[in-house]
């Protein structure tokens, strides 16, 4: 379940670890997978943010999926904080509408 993926990944930045929280915006490899920005596409989804359904929270966000926005954002705020510049910039900088709408 993808709630447990999340939750591992805010566990490795416990503890303000800026060496993983680095690592899960870039990695030094062939292929780099930014999961911060990953994370912000998946509230888009979750949040209706990719359907043009700004405004139409409650449509979205739901029982069904509450536990793993709630755990998206827990995630999302242990990525920035410490703090960590670089994923405090990512996020900023990243146009979420799944986030403009939770605000």
């Amino acid at each position: 379940e993808m709630t447990y993926v999340l939750r591992f990944l805010q566990l490795l930045c416990e503890n303000h670890n800026l060496l993983l929280q680095n690592y899960l915006r870039k990695q030094d490899n062939k292929n780099s997978y930014n999961l911060i920005n990953e994370t912000l596409e998946l509230i888009d989804a979750l949040c209706g943010g990719t359907t043009g359904g700004l405004g139409l929270l409650g449509l979205y966000i739901n029982e069904g999926n509450f536990e793993l926005v709630d755990q998206c954002l827990c995630t999302l705020t242990e990525f920035c904080q410490g703090p960590c510049p670089e994923n405090q910039t990512a996020i900023a900088y990243q146009e979420s509408n799944g986030i403009d709408i939770i605000v």
